[in-house]
Formats: structure tokens, sequence, C-alpha cells
């Protein structure tokens, strides 16, 4: 017993403290990364619920009794659609691409690993007609200051021979 009272008394406590010091350190960087990696899956989460809002409050547009009318006549006789008709659609494929770019910001920072799987259900369905890919065409010409359009605008481009676009006129036609 008294040769560890002896090594106890030679022990450095400083060296010591900066050892129980290093450990709490260490600790609670761990602890730090686990509540970021956890407020990162929380803030995804969050995005992800007011992308399906946003795209509820799409589909609640499109299914509006007047709207859809104006949509049906856009999908069936684009050329006779009035102007006021006109600014109705522009206004929702604006919020169409509105909504896909945003997708595509959150990934480009990081939050989405890709925006792609998102773009690639949902550009048929906002950009399967004539009349909204000429939109598409036109307002991409007016606004080039959004880099993250030109692979979506190989997307629309690809709708013209997708089977998903005939599959859509079946639907659109009643088969």
């Amino acid at each position: 017993t008294r040769w560890r009272r002896v090594e106890l008394r030679k022990i450095d406590w400083r060296f010591a403290l900066e050892l129980v010091g290093m450990a709490l350190l260490i600790m609670s960087v761990i602890f730090l990364a686990v509540q970021i990696r956890q407020d990162h899956t929380l803030t995804r989460a969050a995005l992800g619920s007011q992308t399906v809002e946003l795209l509820n409050e799409l589909e609640l547009t499109a299914s509006d009794p007047n709207f859809a009318k104006t949509y049906e006549k856009m999908l069936r006789e684009p050329d006779s659609l009035t102007d006021d008709e006109m600014i109705q659609i522009n206004s929702y494929l604006y919020g169409a691409k509105m909504l896909i770019e945003r997708e595509c910001y959150l990934a480009y920072r990081g939050v989405f690993k890709t925006c792609r799987p998102f773009v690639r259900k949902h550009i048929h369905h906002f950009f399967g007609s004539r009349y909204a890919q000429s939109w598409w065409r036109v307002n991409r010409q007016l606004d080039r200051t959004r880099p993250l359009d030109e692979w979506i605008q190989d997307e629309i481009e690809e709708l013209a021979s997708d089977s998903k676009s005939g599959e859509l006129k079946m639907i659109r036609d009643g088969i």
C-alpha cells in the first residue's frame, strides 16, 4: 500500500487534467456531430413536407372547376386559349417551375442528395403538353439567371419521345 501512495503522489495532476479535458472535448465534438446530423434530418423532413404542401396547392389549383376547364383547353386546343386563360395557365406553370427549381436548389445546397427523382416524377405532369413545353422554352430564354435549368431542359425535350408522354395522352384522351 505504501508503494501505491508514492505512485499517486508522483502523478502529474496537470497532465491528468489535460487528458480529462481532451476526453471531454472529444465527447463534445461527437455530441455536436450527432446534433447536427439530427438537425439536418429534421430540416430535410420539414422541407420535404413543404414540398408536399406545395404540390397539393398546385393540385388544388388544377382541380378548381374554372381552372380545370382552362387546363383541359390548354391540353386539347392550346391555340384557342384567350389572353386571360393563358395568364392562368402561365401562373400555374410558373408555380410548377418554381417548385422544381426549389427542389434542385435544395439539392445543390446539400439538403437533398439530388432532385432528379422528384423532377422525373413530376415533370411529365406539369410539362407534358405542347403548350407547357413551349412555355418552358420561352421562359428559359427570358430568364438566364438560373443555372439549374440545363438538365431539366433536356428532360423536357425528351418528353416528346418518352413513353410517359404517350401514357399521359392516352389518359387525357380517355383511352
